[in-house]
């Protein structure tokens, strides 16, 4: 409950929550329900409360209103719902505007949530990096998020276009921005823990092409406040130390960074989760290998080379040479050693996202230069401290 948002704003008690997954999914078109659905639709989540099981429900339909001490926000549609609870699309009362309401079920997830929002935002004001969190409530016993509405997810794209594989430049200016993300992340000492298209949502794809931001944090984790067993990002996307029971740390952002670029590049993942889950099986059951079996094992992820097999046949010298940076790009990113992968600052002076490369080629047609040079106007706001 929101004690007072005039007077202190986000100040918080959560009542009436019991225990769920929070995903953050603030998409109109890429949603994917984590929980079943009964026969009429409506979403059935299990809470182990006093060791029973209960089912909940979030009876919203179109038409209803959402109410905080700020604004009245009209149900339009569901957008998902999951064990985390549902995300609605809304239009904001006496306004042409639609936002992404998205209600938690749980307390924790939500007080996690709110608490890393708060802590992003004081440090990012334009929310340039994160979606724009709007307001946080209290409405009938449920927590209420009223996010942005962005367009679709990379996964979601992707998929829309039969996996076709998106083009240098393109990747080159998404690269750029996540890079950025993290970099600023990791200025602020947060891990997200679980990079993957379907937690980098694009903008606005028809007014800003390939401009996108870093969604769902909430698994997200301060430094020093986790250990490599509370880390469950997806296996395709999840770095080798995590599996293997090492330290971990930023870097495996960087990892899941590099394993986005490759799937946007080859159209499938880079890491197949059966290759992986068979890494955690034979750890779990044999114990650790030693080194020259790790080597072994990880060696496909060394040679990324390989991937030139999957493009058509190259002639252009600059197009070449920008395949070769990529490649080396993407070797630095994935780099089985996290003490040897890049940071996302030296990652951001790499000839890749230079263009140092293609100085003399006089081929501007690799650079998303309408991309490049949109400027971030998210509006300044003030926010609690």
């Amino acid at each position: 409950m929101l004690v007072d948002q005039e007077l202190q704003p986000f100040s918080v008690k959560l009542i009436g929550f019991g225990s769920a997954a929070s995903t953050c999914l603030l998409s109109e078109n890429d949603i994917s329900p984590a929980c079943e659905q009964n026969s009429n639709g409506s979403e059935m989540v299990n809470q182990d409360l006093s060791d029973k099981q209960v089912e909940i429900t979030i009876p919203f339909n179109k038409g209803d209103v959402i109410q905080s001490s700020l604004a009245l926000y009209h149900v339009e549609k569901q957008l998902g719902s999951g064990c985390f609870g549902t995300v609605l699309m809304c239009r904001v009362d006496r306004e042409d505007k639609r936002v992404a309401v998205k209600i938690v079920l749980n307390q924790q997830s939500a007080q996690h949530e709110l608490e890393a929002m708060k802590y992003l935002i004081k440090h990012d004001s334009t929310q340039k990096y994160i979606p724009e969190l709007i307001e946080a409530f209290e409405y009938n016993n449920l927590f209420c998020f009223v996010y942005e509405l962005l367009d679709q997810s990379l996964l979601n794209l992707m998929e829309r276009t039969d996996w076709t594989p998106l083009n240098m430049s393109e990747i080159r200016y998404i690269a750029k921005q996540l890079l950025e993300t993290l970099d600023f992340l990791q200025q602020v000492n947060i891990t997200h823990t679980d990079i993957k298209p379907d937690n980098i949502m694009l903008v606005n794809h028809d007014s800003e092409p390939f401009r996108v931001k870093l969604i769902d944090f909430g698994l997200a984790v301060r430094e020093c406040q986790y250990s490599e067993e509370e880390l469950i990002p997806s296996i395709s996307y999840k770095a080798p130390e995590i599996y293997l029971g090492n330290p971990c740390n930023e870097s495996i952002d960087t990892w899941g960074v590099g394993c986005v670029l490759a799937f946007l590049f080859i159209g499938r993942n880079l890491c197949p989760e059966d290759e992986y889950e068979a890494m955690r099986i034979f750890v779990k059951l044999l114990g650790m290998p030693d080194t020259q079996s790790l080597t072994t094992v990880f060696d496909e992820l060394d040679s990324l080379d390989d991937m030139v097999k999957m493009l058509p046949e190259m002639k252009d010298p600059a197009k070449i040479k920008d395949f070769k940076a990529f490649v080396d790009f993407l070797k630095k990113l994935l780099h089985v050693n996290p003490a040897e992968r890049i940071v996302p600052a030296d990652a951001l002076g790499h000839t890749f996202i230079t263009m140092g490369h293609l100085a003399d080629a006089g081929n501007k047609g690799l650079c998303l230069s309408a991309g490049q040079e949109t400027p971030w106007d998210s509006p300044q706001k003030s926010w609690p401290k």
